[in-house]
């Protein structure tokens, strides 16, 4: 079908818009308030949470891209095949979750299975090396590391941490919950004998504004403006080598 042109009908049946709700005491009580600061706070706790989780991802990502370049080495071929298998398993399910037939699974083996190699190729490396560079520095995850994450994950989600427990256990992904937990604390011990810069570039790309429809119609009997605008910079925040 690719590059092939398809006639599609449409019937439209209905026609929603979206209205926001008023900010009034009734609505702050039905989402859990009592007042409109406490929503804002609300709201910018989390955000604030969500900005540090990326900054953590970015920087984990560097991290781990900077000690594999530094440190490459080769992986047994039985091991990764098998691991690889597993991933394609869990791709395959996936799509079929996301109502994809076996037809269109099918046509797209390769893609999967070459993107299940170099995630499983990626993976295989980041555990080995983290998990030695825990050794060496002698980083070990103990019960209460477990409980603190089990509490912190009963906090975000509103459960009991019994529960929590409980349901990881039965899943059989307790192992993976303590990987990551040890994981978590080679990073730390890397950032702490690491520097972190904010690196200051200028946007390549020009900067695109969003106008509103009355701004852009207003703007369209306006001459067109020959002056050249600044780009904005951007930044990011990465480790240096330590």
């Amino acid at each position: 079908m690719r590059g092939a042109t398809v006639p599609i009908e449409i019937r439209l049946h209905d026609l929603k818009q979206m209205r926001l709700p008023e900010i009034n005491p009734a609505f702050l009580n039905s989402i859990g308030f009592a007042s409109i600061n406490e929503l804002r706070d609300a709201v910018k706790d989390a955000l604030k949470r969500r900005i540090e989780t990326q900054q953590r991802q970015a920087l984990r990502r560097q991290i781990v891209d900077h000690l594999l370049g530094q440190t490459p080495f080769d992986l047994p071929a039985d091991l990764v095949r098998r691991e690889e298998q597993s991933t394609i398993n869990r791709l395959v399910s996936e799509l079929r979750r996301e109502g994809i037939s076996d037809n269109e699974i099918r046509a797209s083996e390769a893609a999967i299975r070459a993107n299940a190699h170099e995630s499983t190729l990626r993976s295989l490396k980041e555990l080995l090396l983290l998990s030695k560079i825990a050794e060496a520095e002698e980083v070990e995850v103990g019960d209460e590391d477990f409980a603190l994450e089990i509490e912190a994950m009963a906090e975000r989600s509103g459960e009991s941490p019994r529960r929590i427990r409980s349901r990881l256990e039965k899943e059989g992904v307790a192992q993976q919950l303590t990987t990551q937990i040890l994981e978590r604390k080679v990073i730390d011990r890397i950032l702490q004998h690491s520097t972190v810069e904010d690196d200051m570039t200028a946007s390549a790309e020009p900067e695109v504004s969003i106008e509103t429809l009355d701004h852009s119609a207003a703007a369209e009997a306006e001459p067109p403006s020959t002056g050249d605008e600044a780009s904005e910079p951007s930044e990011a925040s990465g480790p240096s080598e330590s």
